[in-house]
């Protein structure tokens, strides 16, 4: 199965960012924006995974959860992926400037690492909600887009708490991908 562990983010929070990407939607057509119900924060995608690597996996999650206690989770900005001169993923920036989100997902790492990356490698990571994605990269104004959208439908600063990580199921289909709750973990337990 393809699987990722993520924040799941509270439905207060996805209706603030669905009215953002109305805003998206109206100022760029083209892009493919993430369905509310399938609106996260990664900490680590894992790939395909077999039975035996999940289990493996769930024992993982269960120290890193017990080893991280809740904390607030808040909207810095919106941004793109790689850049604004090439964007092909609209994203919403998590403010980690404490570090807690960093050392989560540094604690899953282990996960991916013992299960699915033979060559053991700590990528770099920025905390980050996915709101759309561009098939075609060639969008010079999106930095001043976001920027317009942000003064309309503010989402920095938006803020909830992180109190459990979830393990989830992405299953591709043609109408887009579909994300399956298989098993939440409490912060701090």
């Amino acid at each position: 199965m393809r699987a990722f562990i993520a924040i799941e983010i509270p439905a207060k929070v996805k209706k603030q960012i669905g009215a953002f990407q109305k805003g998206l939607t109206a100022a760029l057509p083209a892009a493919k924006i993430t369905k509310p119900e399938n609106l996260h924060l990664t900490l680590k995608f894992l790939g395909e995974i077999s039975p035996s690597q999940a289990e493996n996996i769930r024992k993982i999650i269960t120290e890193a959860a017990r080893l991280t206690p809740p904390f607030p989770l808040k909207i810095k900005n919106a941004g793109a992926f790689p850049n604004y001169r090439r964007p092909r993923i609209i994203y919403l920036e998590a403010d980690d400037s404490a570090g807690r989100i960093g050392r989560l997902a540094g604690r899953l790492h282990k996960a991916k690492a013992e299960n699915t990356d033979p060559d053991n490698r700590t990528p770099s990571f920025k905390a980050h909600i996915t709101i759309g994605r561009l098939k075609s990269p060639g969008c010079g104004e999106l930095e001043e887009i976001l920027k317009e959208l942000e003064k309309k439908n503010p989402v920095r600063n938006l803020e909830f708490e992180a109190a459990s990580v979830g393990l989830f199921q992405s299953i591709l289909c043609p109408e887009g991908p579909m994300h399956l709750l298989l098993e939440r973990y409490a912060l701090g337990k």
